[in-house]
């Protein structure tokens, strides 16, 4: 450690941190980077950062260089990774051999540049997290020789100036919401939307809409647009590549990209070389790791706060009014900061609506709609989320028989998917349908199997199928094996069967189809089930309709895309072969000119 300060008899930080205090918090992060913490050591990780900003910085170096060895790991144990794993596995098994050892080579060069920036950073060439440098190596050449052995495996990760400005002291207290050691306390945030090229190709751990992000879990997005409300009420828009995690309930670190936040009170965007202080403020943040960060304030007022140390006190280099920036960099292993005024870009999304508006028309068409749920089909392949666009969090997952990456046809289809008999997806749960309220199903298919049941998509469930107690719930949008668009439902009584709607044509193969099923309710009887009209639209028009009685019995069965319910031979049922795209659900019935609109618009979307 380096001299006493002699402002500080005690021996500890400019922010009150006692010499054994910081060996603690010296522990707990070693201990974080190289292994994992247990719960009460979390909580007594949680206080020690707490109103230390110096502390707060150095526990987010630390998870991205816990990231990074975890990268470095999963990377060579790629090449033996099986089949439908899900986490960092499962995306790492994606990577063919030669890709995984270049990833792995990526690895060893990236961690030994994080942590010797890390060491820079501080300033301190005698300080005692010097020692960081060879434990993590070690640990780099430990987990490479173990993976390739096939003896180790990795864990997840924790889941957990012009000079004319005169500087003043100041300090960035980060401080949790939660209640330390309660219920939730290192839970901040939740990732609130995706965008579709984020969702299937740009996080290298799977991540859905409704995920919550706990304190010093690392996100890394490669690409798209992902947004993150945090439990305490600020919002924030990162822009891939990106790597940050979420420090406190106020509190971001980010690592490199771009990020925008907006915050009703108090909000800090700490980055390697500064942080930005916003009080009821927007703020964006360009941060390249270690090397140079641009710092605006798009409206309030936003501090640039330099990075405390453990002999040096922060210091205020900036005051940012609204339509300003700032340039701030670092020459060498020096500790001396250049702070240069910027202008404020313009190409920064500042509000999620600017991702909807760079939607295929198609897709805004659909979401102008207001539709409960709404799979555009997008990417789809094996341990990829299946984005849910209305980003009300029913993304699904890709069950069966999908490739790990798409040839050179599927890749350049905007949307929709390729389901070979053998595949379907699955929402994790199943979008609530109040049907009293009416609702429409509807999709586009292009139909290649058959003539047989094959689902487009599916929320029903039965007891005692083809017995005299028989109960049938939910519904079903088939291409069926007379070879006509279906649409049946289930009243809920015992004994009744399946109430079955056909269409007036035979369903024409190997083109798309727009197919649409909504039920129109027309009385109720109190909890137990309720009566209306059932209307079938192929390609924007009628063609049957009929009465439905339909069970207001609810409870956890599956809805599926490609398939039906379980059954008992074989496993899962009605798998569709074919493409299928752009399938929507609405917890209302769409009107007839609704309909036709989304078939002519629709009709050449792919």
């Amino acid at each position: 450690m380096s001299g006493a300060n002699p402002d500080n008899p005690n021996g500890g930080s400019p922010n009150g941190r006692t010499i054994g205090d910081a060996d603690r918090l010296e522990q707990l992060l070693e201990q974080l980077v190289v292994a994992t913490l247990e719960p009460q050591q979390r909580a007594e990780l949680a206080v020690l950062i707490r109103n230390d900003p110096e502390a707060a910085r150095q526990f987010a170096q630390a998870i991205h260089l816990r990231e990074c060895l975890s990268d470095y790991g999963a990377s060579e144990s790629a090449g033996e990774s099986a089949g439908g794993e899900s986490g960092a596995a499962a995306h790492q098994a994606a990577l063919t051999p030669a890709t995984a050892t270049l990833a792995a080579r990526a690895g060893v060069g990236r961690c030994e540049s994080e942590l010797r920036d890390n060491d820079a950073d501080a300033g301190f060439p005698t300080r005692r997290w010097g020692g960081w440098f060879p434990l993590a190596l070690a640990t780099c050449l430990a987990l490479a020789v173990g993976l390739a052995a096939g003896r180790m495996t990795l864990g997840p990760p924790v889941a957990e100036r012009d000079d004319a400005a005169a500087p003043t002291t100041t300090t960035t207290v980060v401080r949790p919401n939660f209640e330390v050691g309660g219920a939730g306390y290192d839970r901040l945030g939740r990732v609130a939307a995706l965008s579709p090229d984020a969702s299937s190709d740009g996080l290298l751990r799977p991540l859905q809409v409704g995920d919550l992000l706990r304190r010093g879990e690392v996100v890394q997005l490669t690409r798209g647009v992902m947004q993150v409300s945090f439990a305490a009420g600020p919002e924030v828009i990162v822009q891939g590549p990106a790597e940050f995690s979420v420090v406190d309930d106020l509190a971001i670190y980010v690592h490199r990209g771009r990020v925008t936040a907006k915050s009703p009170g108090r909000f800090t965007l700490q980055t390697s070389l500064v942080a930005a202080q916003a009080e009821r403020a927007e703020v964006g943040v360009v941060a390249d790791a270690e090397h140079a960060v641009e710092l605006y304030a798009f409206d309030g007022s936003v501090a640039v706060n330099s990075n405390p140390h453990r002999q040096v006190e922060q210091e205020t280099l900036r005051v940012l009014k609204a339509d300003q920036g700032v340039g701030v960099t670092r020459k060498g292993n020096s500790t001396r900061l250049t702070a240069v005024n910027t202008e404020v870009p313009t190409d920064m999304v500042r509000d999620w609506a600017e991702v909807t508006t760079q939607l295929h028309p198609y897709e805004q068409l659909v979401l102008a709609d207001r539709p409960l749920a709404y799979w555009p089909l997008y990417r789809v392949r094996r341990n990829r989320r299946v984005l849910d666009l209305t980003q009300h969090g029913y993304d699904g997952q890709a069950i069966g028989n999908w490739p790990a990456e798409l040839n050179d046809a599927s890749s350049t289809q905007v949307r929709g998917a390729y389901f070979d008999g053998e595949s379907y997806i699955e929402p994790d749960s199943k979008p609530p349908v109040d049907l009293e309220s009416g609702f429409t199903i509807e999709g586009w298919a292009k139909v290649l199997g058959g003539p047989e049941f094959q689902s487009v998509f599916t929320s029903r469930w039965v007891f005692g199928s083809n017995t005299p107690s028989q109960q049938c719930f939910g519904f079903t949008l088939y291409a069926g094996d007379d070879d006509k668009w279906q649409f049946w439902s289930g009243s809920g009584e015992y004994g009744a069967m399946w109430q079955m709607l056909s269409g007036n044509k035979t369903l024409e193969r190997h083109r798309w189809t727009h197919v649409a099923a909504s039920f129109r309710p027309e009385k109720t009887k109190e909890g137990e089930w309720v009566e209306g009209t059932v209307q079938l639209y192929v390609n924007g028009q009628p063609a049957a309709s009929g009465t439905h009685r339909m069970s207001l019995l609810d409870f956890e069965w599956p809805a599926r895309i490609g398939a039906a319910e379980f059954v008992p031979k074989s496993l899962t049922s009605w798998l569709f072969r074919g493409e299928l795209r752009d399938v929507a659900l609405y917890d209302y019935p769409l009107s007839d000119e609704r309909i036709r609109t989304h078939q002519t618009q629709g009709e050449h979307a792919t």
